[in-house]
């Protein structure tokens, strides 16, 4: 009698789940270097990070970044969980806060009051988006973006603070030891947080938790990963697609980097799985859109986005 109620109840669970999850990519300002599309008029995302997604089981909803707040609304309405990609730009301007950082802004705050009320809602952070997050969380203390040396275009290994983490979860001892011992990790970056913030700044430390930390070339050390202590919210600092999906660059293809990668999204698409926001136009997805190839770009392909073109 027991194993029959412990099978209704499993075969339960598993059916609550959404097994149709969409994940919203939040585009950025398009780079400088793409002279043919300028941010004046376009945004743009690298294809590798649509392909990361969907490797997880998952389809992908791009997100203006320049959207207002009620369309911001209805996108988040739709999606099941939200990634932010890597990249650069100003996060303050002479104006004040720019308009990629207000959005990120008022897109964490809907994460976390989601969550706080009981839907589910995880966010997954790569690089530019790891530091965007502890900037917000520090009340904006500039500070807290310390800058690194030697980590443009290199492998790195980790060093794992926290093994028992939800992003680490089914993953063999042995890819952990691997990672740590060899350089397999990609990165790609100018700025740090180091792990001292989060001792000085109490509003960090409740809110993340440490779970892999990595050095630079002078061997000053900063955090690899961090994953919130009550939300599901994943933020590191370097680039887990790109051993999968990305060949124009220096990133490593070994085995135990190529799993590390998958298994991190396939953990974040497991918990978007748990929430039942419904996408109301399947047309909408990225498959309307068409990536390019540009010779002089590092990324294999490139998501253009007219400003303004992306609605729902």
């Amino acid at each position: 009698m027991k194993i029959i109620i412990f099978l209704a109840l499993f075969i339960g669970i598993t059916y609550t789940l959404n097994l149709n999850p969409v994940i919203g990519i939040l585009t950025i300002p398009s780079d400088e270097d793409y002279t043919e599309y300028p941010a004046s008029k376009y945004s743009y995302f690298a294809a590798s990070y649509v392909k990361y997604v969907e490797s997880s089981g998952a389809r992908v909803l791009p997100i203006p970044y320049e959207a207002d707040e009620a369309t911001l609304d209805r996108y988040f309405s739709q999606i099941n969980g939200l990634l932010l990609t890597g990249g650069t730009l100003a996060l303050e301007t002479e104006s004040g806060p720019s308009k990629y950082l207000q959005t990120v802004t008022y897109l964490l705050n809907k994460v976390v009051k989601a969550n706080q009320q009981g839907d589910i809602f995880p966010l997954f952070a790569i690089c530019l988006g790891h530091q965007t997050l502890h900037f917000i969380l520090s009340n904006k203390d500039y500070d807290i973006l310390s800058p690194t040396f030697g980590m443009i275009r290199v492998n790195k290994k980790l060093t794992f603070t926290d093994k028992s983490s939800t992003m680490l979860l089914d993953l063999k001892a042995p890819i952990l030891k691997q990672i740590e011992i060899d350089n397999q990790i990609y990165f790609n970056t100018n700025w740090g947080v180091n792990p001292s913030y989060y001792q000085t700044h109490s509003e960090l430390d409740n809110f993340f938790k440490s779970v892999a930390l990595f050095s630079d070339a002078k061997g000053t050390v900063y955090i690899a990963a961090s994953e919130g202590r009550k939300y599901p919210i994943f933020s590191i600092a370097f680039h887990p697609e790109k051993p999968i999906f990305e060949f124009k660059t220096l990133s490593q293809h070994q085995f135990e980097s190529v799993q590390f990668g998958r298994n991190l999204i396939n953990q974040f698409t497991q918990i978007a799985r748990e929430n039942n926001h419904s996408l109301k136009d399947s047309n909408s997805v990225i498959f309307k859109y068409n990536p390019i190839q540009l010779e002089s770009a590092s990324f294999a392909q490139i998501y253009f986005f007219k400003l303004g073109e992306l609605n729902i």
